[in-house]
Order: structure tokens, then C-alpha cells, then sequence
């Protein structure tokens, strides 16, 4: 059973399969600055892109973050450092469930004991901070990492934290359905979604991946975020869901856990 675990400043949460308490950080947030935050938000949305604007928007999203990460290449975004510390199972062999026996007789990392599959991982910024900090070593932990944007796969196969014996970087779009995976069901011990689902149109799929007692780790834009104060008007494509100028777009989560549980479910 999913459970949200509260959230972590105003922009975080995190989901899991597991009943553990996890960190919190402590903010104050006022009822005077939740008024002044609603009331600019709600200045956002009087003004709406047309359907076909919102259509191009989200089923283009690939090409703009392909246009993204041309231009910035892996400058834009610094390495989450913070990860190990923050999502500590990700590196301390909690999770490892040991080679997978069931399923197909070979795929990328089958014999290894910790499977991690890092979705929309930019140009590595969570994968190299995971990969340095990798539990017991190369042979031990096994990481997937997609994203739709061709441009940031081909960044992280080039970090020279990259190694196809211990990762496996793929181009996957998650916002389409009946996705093909390079690994079975149910295998994958934790799914790594920082900044990511903000990005696309908020209705998709990861669950299938994770195996029993597996746990998802997420981190994103949380309602009245200060960059969701900050977006112009006229670029609301719906609901806490804005384009940029650079059209990448990003969605604001609110407390309540339906909209997490759409994505991933």
C-alpha cells in the first residue's frame, strides 16, 4: 500500500512502500503566507493557453528538453550531492533483494543484489551522486536511468561516472503508455523520481517496475513553491501546471497525495 510521508519543505515529498518514519524538515509556514501565495496563484490561472497551445506544449515536451540540454549540456543543474545523505537507501544495501531469479534468462543487471531505476535523470545528476556512493561497489548495485530526452542520455553515457557493467542509461518516455523496460516487472528495488514528474503532464505510470517492499524516493515542486510565484501569466496550461519560456513545463504538487499517487500509478 502507498503512503505519503508528509512533506519535506514546501516543494518535497516522499512516497514508499514501506511504514518508516521519515525526516521532515521543519519550516514555518503562516496562514498570512499562505493567503498572500494563494492570491498570486490564483492571478496565474484567470488566464489559460488555448487547447492546441496546451496540446503542443505536452506532447512536445521531449524536443524542448532536447533543445534544454543542447544548450546547457550538464552545466544548468548541479549533482544532488544531498542524496546519499537525505535517501540514505539508497546506498546502505537496505533494499538489495538479491539477484533476480524469475523472469527473463538474461537482462542489464540481473545478478545484481540492489537494482535502482533513476527516472528522468537530465544529464546524471542523481545517477553520478548514486553510482559514486554505490553500495559495496560496482558489482553489488545496478542502475537504469532514462529520460525522453535523447540529448541527456547521450550526457550521461559520457560522465565519466558511467560504466555500462554497473548502468544502464536508455531513452523512455514514461508519459506514453504500454512502455517496454530493459528489465522484467517487479524487479527493481527503488525508483529515483527528483524533479521529474513536475515536468510532464501529471497521469502516469512507474509502478509496475517496483517490486514488494520496494520504495519509491520523489522530490519535486510543492504548491506555492517560490518558482511557481514567479511564473508569468498567460503560461498556465492547467490546473498547478505552467509552461516556462524555454517551453519545458512543471507541475506543483499539493499535500494531498492524489495527485502524486496519478503519476505512478
Amino acid at each position: 500500500m502507498l503512503d505519503l510521508l508528509g512533506p519535506l519543505l514546501l516543494l518535497s515529498f516522499k512516497v514508499a512502500r514501506v511504514d518508516d518514519v521519515i525526516l521532515r524538515d521543519d519550516y514555518e509556514w503562516t496562514e498570512e503566507m499562505e493567503r498572500e501565495a494563494r492570491a498570486a496563484v490564483d492571478i496565474l490561472s484567470v488566464i489559460t493557453l488555448s487547447e492546441e497551445e496546451r496540446e503542443r506544449f505536452i506532447v512536445n515536451a521531449s524536443t524542448y528538453w532536447d533543445k534544454f540540454y543542447d544548450k546547457h549540456e550538464a552545466r544548468f543543474f548541479r549533482n544532488r550531492k544531498w542524496l546519499p545523505r537525505e535517501f540514505v537507501e539508497l546506498i546502505d544495501g537496505s533494499l538489495c533483494s538479491g539477484p533476480f531469479l524469475s523472469g527473463p534468462p538474461s537482462f542489464p543487471g540481473k545478478n545484481s543484489r540492489f537494482r535502482v531505476l533513476e527516472v528522468g535523470s537530465g544529464p546524471g545528476n542523481s545517477v553520478v551522486p548514486i553510482l559514486e556512493n554505490r553500495w559495496r561497489g560496482e558489482d553489488e548495485t545496478f542502475v537504469y536511468a532514462c529520460d525522453f530526452s535523447e540529448k541527456a542520455v547521450s550526457l550521461v553515457r559520457s560522465s565519466p561516472s558511467y560504466n555500462p557493467q554497473y548502468c544502464l542509461a536508455f531513452q523512455q518516455d514514461i508519459s506514453k503508455p504500454n512502455l517496454t523496460w530493459p528489465f522484467p516487472p517487479e524487479c527493481i528495488d527503488a525508483i529515483c523520481c527528483i524533479f521529474v514528474l513536475s515536468a510532464i503532464s501529471p497521469d502516469r505510470n512507474l509502478y509496475t517496475c517496483l517490486r514488494p517492499g520496494g520504495v519509491i524516493f520523489f522530490r519535486d515542486y510543492g504548491l506555492y513553491d517560490l518558482s511557481q510565484i514567479r511564473v508569468k501569466q498567460g503560461r498556465c496550461i492547467g490546473r498547478n501546471f505552467y509552461t516556462r519560456g524555454d517551453g519545458t513545463c512543471a507541475y506543483f504538487f499539493e499535500q494531498g497525495n492524489s495527485q502524486i499517487q496519478r503519476c505512478i500509478l
